[in-house]
């Protein structure tokens, strides 16, 4: 959800990337809770599959947005280069919780964070 809706913040001018930390998740579809909330907004993630972060070369990335600091902390520490820009996406609020498993609540509740901080995010990556 979270590289579905910053890649619709920020248009085509950049690519999105969207990898997890669980391995195990590898080739999962999106969750029928996060399709159906990112329809409601336009955006068809119905094909959409899990990959794994340490299948990407980091490096070539300008900015990694995380959802949460624990999330960043990890990255940074498998970072080769002081380049990339790491953010969290809803820093003040500690993090976008995971709605992974859980009611279609939590995705609502996720989604409409995600709006906001995607907004934000997307203003750091344009005048960085």
């Amino acid at each position: 959800m979270m590289a579905a809706l910053l890649q619709k913040e920020l248009g085509n001018e950049f690519q999105m990337e969207s990898a997890g930390w669980f391995r195990n998740q590898v080739g999962e579809p999106a969750s029928e809770n996060a399709v159906f909330f990112m329809r409601v907004r336009g955006i068809d993630i119905s094909e959409h599959k899990a990959r794994w972060i340490r299948d990407l070369d980091l490096k070539a990335f300008s900015h990694i947005v995380c959802v949460n600091p624990d999330m960043a902390y990890n990255i940074r520490s498998n970072l080769e280069n002081d380049q990339t820009m790491v953010l969290i996406a809803g820093v003040e609020v500690g993090g976008v919780p995971d709605p992974y498993g859980k009611g279609r609540d939590a995705y609502r509740e996720c989604a409409n964070l995600l709006d906001k901080a995607m907004h934000e995010i997307a203003a750091i990556i344009r005048n960085s």
